[in-house]
């Protein structure tokens, strides 16, 4: 029986990422991180569904909370509002970047495996931008992104310029209710580093192949978003759209066993399974 078990990696700030590993009865064939949304946490939704179907195709699946999630073990409610408003994307990567050194060093399993990271949403931007600012130093076999947008920041410049200003933006989460702010150390920092909070730019820098799945019905991150990541890094990268999928391909949150997989999360999994064995049958 596939095994999973708990862990604790110190990420940005050396705060504490929680996270899982899902792992094969018997030999794997590659290890993939799964990187959670905006919003999201690795219990969330299809996230830890995905991890199973993918270790039950014999993969060691890790799936964790960013440091600045404001997630800890307990899903209810975020239970960190004063770590979730100093979430930024430098913050995401070195938290990315100190799982796959977990891995590397066995601290995690899967060190001699092709290794990938499948990111949602902004989870896929985070994996972009960890895969193409470290190209030549993380040696990923390949990039998942699913539904991910295309860019860092779409505020409107208003929006922004006020942010800057105050300091501070607040959120809402539709699952909690709960209002927390954001620093606008967030935005700042894209300021400082254009070349490096540069979606499609990042993406053209990947050295492994890259698969973009994206929904069809996706209204919170249209399927056009996809499109310009690949035509961005082609001719690595390949787009997969799935009919009738929306922004979670059609799975809810909390999951529910009892109703299944969706068939658009089914049609995800295969065409992500497709590329992970790809990977390894290069690497063999």
């Amino acid at each position: 029986m596939p095994t999973v078990d708990d862990w604790i990696v110190r990420g940005s700030e050396a705060l504490e990422l929680f996270g899982n590993s899902h792992t094969p009865d018997g030999q794997a064939r590659a290890c993939a991180l799964l990187l959670h949304g905006y919003f999201g946490y690795k219990d969330y939704g299809f996230i830890p569904v995905l991890a199973e179907r993918l270790c039950e195709r014999g993969v060691i699946v890790h799936r964790f909370n960013f440091a600045h999630s404001g997630m800890t073990n307990v899903i209810e409610r975020f239970e960190r509002p004063d770590l979730f408003k100093r979430q930024t994307w430098n913050a995401q990567v070195y938290d990315t970047l100190c799982v796959l050194n977990a891995v590397r060093q066995n601290r995690l399993p899967g060190a001699e495996k092709p290794i990938l990271l499948i990111g949602h949403s902004r989870g896929g931007v985070t994996a972009i931008l960890t895969a193409g600012r470290h190209a030549q130093s993380v040696k990923l076999a390949g990039v998942v992104t699913l539904a991910a947008p295309s860019a860092c920041s779409s505020l409107p410049e208003q929006v922004a310029r006020q942010w800057l200003q105050t300091g501070s933006l607040d959120v809402t989460s539709n699952r909690t209710g709960q209002t927390m702010p954001i620093s606008s150390t967030w935005l700042e920092e894209q300021i400082a580093d254009p070349e490096g909070h540069d979606v499609l730019g990042q993406a053209a820098r990947i050295a492994c192949p890259l698969l973009c799945v994206h929904g069809q019905d996706d209204v919170s991150v249209p399927p056009s978003h996809a499109e310009r990541i690949v035509a961005a890094a082609a001719p690595r990268a390949r787009l997969a759209l799935i009919d009738g999928a929306n922004h979670v391909f059609n799975m809810p949150n909390p999951p529910d066993p009892a109703a299944g997989d969706s068939d658009s999360f089914v049609a995800m999994t295969r065409v992500v399974a497709g590329l992970i064995d790809a990977c390894v049958d290069h690497r063999a």
